[in-house]
C-alpha cells in the first residue's frame, strides 16, 4: 500500500465527534446558503450518522471545511449493484478558499473510502469545474423539460392509457413510492436506492423548501390489473398574468416502471387545471415523452450533468459490469491521486462476463481517471472522450473497439440526490 500524502501544513483533517455534529451541519448550511436547523439534525440525521465517514478541517480549533460520505450502491450495465460511497456535504469556508484545504480533504476522503474497500465514489457537483481534477467523471446526463400545456397534446399514434392515476397522502406516499423507486434504481445504469432518512426528509415538505409554491402533491398510477407501476410528485405555483390562470407545475420526481405508466402520468400532468407550463428536471435522455407529443418542437429540452463517478478499484469496477461484445483491451490509467489504481489493466470482456487483471502488455488506450468514470456506465463514447483529451489512443482501432465494448442500454440515469 502506498504511503498517504503528507497532511495539510496548517489545518487538521479528521472525522467529527457526536458533540460536533451541530457545528458541522451549521457549517454545511452556511456553505450552501441555508438556515441551520438543529432540531432537524437531531431528528433526521443524528440517528443515522456514521461519524467515521465524516470529515472536517480545523484551523486552530475553528472548523473551516466539511465533507461526508454515505452508502450509495450503484447499478452497473447488466444489472449488478456494486458498493459505492456517495460524497456529500462538501464545503470550505470562504475565508479558507484557495489554500489547498479542499484538495487535502478530497484526497483524504479518497484514501478513506479506499481503505474501507469501496470500489467507487460518486457525487452531485454543486459547481461542476471542481471535481474533475480529483478523478470524478460525468456518469449520468439528464434532460430538463419545459412544456406549454396549450401545445402539449398527445400524437394520434400515442396509445390510450388504461388504469388510473390517484392521489396519495403525504403519510402514505413513502410506503407506495419507495418500492417503485428501488425497482427503477436497479433497472438502469447509475440507479441508486434512497436511504431511509432521506425519504423522511424528502416527504417532510418544509415550507422553507417550497420557493412560494404549493405543498407537494403525490400521485400514483395503477394498472388495469391492479399493480402500482409508477408515481409522480409535483408542486403548483399560482400565476395569473392579465387575470388569466397560467400556473407553473413543477415535477419534482417521476418514476415509471412501464411505458403505460409513463404515458398515463404525463397525460395527467399535462392536463391539470389552471396550469400553463409544466416543468420537469431529471428526465432520462431516452424518455418516451418527446415521441408521444403531437408537436415535437413544443417540448423545450435542456441537458444537464448529473452524477459524477470516481473509480477507486478498476479491477472490481470493470469486472462488475457486462459488455455487449467480446473483445480485449489493455487500459493504462494515469492516476496520481490514487496510486493503488495507477497502472495497466487487461480487460477481457464478453456478454457472459469479464476478467480484469494487471498486466505489463502494451496499452491500447491511456485514460485519465475521469474518463473511466464516464466510460463505466456507457455515458459517452471513448472516441468522443479522446477528442477532448481525456483518452489517448495508443493502438490504431482501439477507440472504435472501446466504443462498442462500453455501449450501454438503457441510458444511465440517477434520481437519488444526496
Amino acid at each position: 500500500m502506498p504511503d498517504r500524502p503528507p497532511p495539510h501544513p496548517s489545518v487538521e483533517i479528521r472525522p467529527i465527534t457526536a458533540e460536533e455534529l451541530h457545528a458541522w451541519q451549521r457549517h454545511v448550511a452556511r456553505s450552501f446558503g441555508r438556515a441551520p436547523n438543529d432540531e432537524h439534525v437531531d431528528r433526521l440525521l443524528r440517528p443515522h450518522m456514521r461519524y467515521e465517514d465524516s470529515l472536517a478541517a480545523f484551523d486552530g480549533g475553528e472548523m473551516v471545511a466539511t465533507a461526508h460520505h454515505e452508502p450509495a450502491p450503484i447499478t452497473l450495465p447488466g444489472g449488478r449493484v456494486l458498493d459505492c460511497v456517495g460524497v456529500t456535504r462538501v464545503g470550505v469556508a470562504t475565508t479558507h478558499r484557495r489554500q489547498g484545504v479542499l484538495s487535502a480533504m478530497m484526497q483524504h476522503q479518497l484514501w478513506q473510502a479506499h481503505e474501507q474497500s469501496n470500489p467507487l465514489a460518486a457525487l452531485w457537483a454543486s459547481e461542476t469545474p471542481i471535481y474533475g481534477r480529483f478523478g470524478y467523471g460525468l456518469a449520468t446526463v439528464h434532460d430538463a423539460y419545459s412544456i406549454d400545456t396549450r401545445d402539449a397534446g398527445f400524437a394520434w399514434w400515442a396509445p390510450d392509457t388504461e388504469g388510473s392515476v390517484r392521489f396519495l397522502s403525504a403519510t402514505d406516499a413513502v410506503e407506495v413510492m419507495r418500492p417503485l423507486f428501488d425497482v427503477y434504481a436497479t433497472s438502469r445504469p447509475g440507479g441508486m436506492p434512497r436511504l431511509p432518512y432521506r425519504w423522511h426528509a424528502y416527504t417532510e415538505d418544509s415550507p422553507d423548501e417550497r420557493g412560494g409554491a404549493s405543498p407537494m402533491h403525490y400521485v400514483a398510477y395503477t394498472s388495469p390489473e391492479g399493480e402500482r407501476e409508477g408515481y409522480a410528485t409535483y408542486r403548483l405555483k399560482s400565476e395569473w398574468p392579465d387575470h388569466i390562470p397560467a400556473y407553473r407545475l413543477t415535477v419534482d420526481e417521476m418514476v415509471a416502471l412501464t411505458p403505460r405508466a409513463s404515458a398515463a402520468l404525463w397525460r395527467y400532468l399535462l392536463s391539470v387545471d389552471l396550469v400553463g407550463v409544466v416543468e420537469a428536471n431529471d428526465q432520462p435522455l431516452d424518455a418516451a415523452l418527446p415521441w408521444l407529443l403531437s408537436d415535437y418542437r413544443r417540448l423545450k429540452r435542456r441537458p444537464s450533468d448529473g452524477l459524477y463517478l470516481r473509480i477507486l478499484d478498476p479491477e472490481v469496477a470493470l469486472t462488475a459490469r457486462t459488455y455487449p461484445v467480446a473483445d480485449r483491451l489493455v487500459l493504462q490509467l494515469d492516476d496520481r491521486l490514487c496510486p493503488w489504481a495507477d497502472g495497466r489493466f487487461a480487460l477481457d470482456a464478453a456478454p457472459e462476463g469479464a476478467h480484469v487483471a494487471r498486466t505489463d502488455a502494451v496499452p491500447d488506450l491511456l485514460l485519465r481517471p475521469a474518463a473511466l468514470g464516464t466510460l463505466l456506465l456507457g455515458t459517452e463514447r471513448a472516441s468522443v472522450l479522446a477528442a477532448v483529451g481525456l483518452i489517448e489512443e495508443r493502438r490504431p482501432g482501439a477507440l472504435a473497439r472501446a466504443d462498442e465494448m462500453f455501449r450501454s442500454t438503457p441510458a444511465p440515469h440517477c434520481l437519488n440526490h444526496f
